[in-house]
């Protein structure tokens, strides 16, 4: 008996191209969806084209720009530095107030919490006073 054996598959090669990118793109529409398009490709190596206007329809909403490929100017670079510090600044502050708000609305809960327990005691030694007042009088 003969085994029979079938020929192996010859390996597929492809070649990759290099992804091709548009030198400029023309970006329209609502503005939320522009920015988050705009963002997309700032991630993929765009800035905004400077050097051309920025449309704004006011009526509609709409936002219209270009976006280059390329790096961002380093002025941009650094105010975008100094806006996310500005911004850990204003976080961190933030913050604070909530750990100081939380601690004194904590400090108040205590205090609330202390003043009730002794006014419960005083009722409750008013209370016993009361009973024995009671009692005292009922006896005579």
């Amino acid at each position: 008996m003969t085994k029979a054996t079938t020929p192996a598959a010859p390996a597929v090669t492809t070649t990759v191209a290099p992804e091709l990118k548009p030198q400029s793109i023309r970006l329209i529409g609502p503005v939320l969806q522009v920015l988050e398009q705009m963002a997309a490709h700032i991630r993929n190596g765009y800035t905004p084209e400077t050097d051309l206007p920025v449309d704004l329809f006011g009526g509609s909403g709409s936002l219209g720009l270009y976006l280059k490929l390329g790096d961002p100017q380093v002025q941009f670079i650094e105010a975008a530095k100094v806006a996310t510090q500005e911004a850990l600044v204003r976080q961190q502050a933030e913050r604070q107030r909530e750990i100081e708000d939380a601690a004194a609305q904590l400090v108040a809960d205590r205090q609330r919490a202390a003043a009730r327990a002794v006014m419960e005691a005083q009722i409750a030694e008013q209370e016993a006073t009361l009973k024995a007042m009671r009692a005292a009088a009922a006896a005579v």
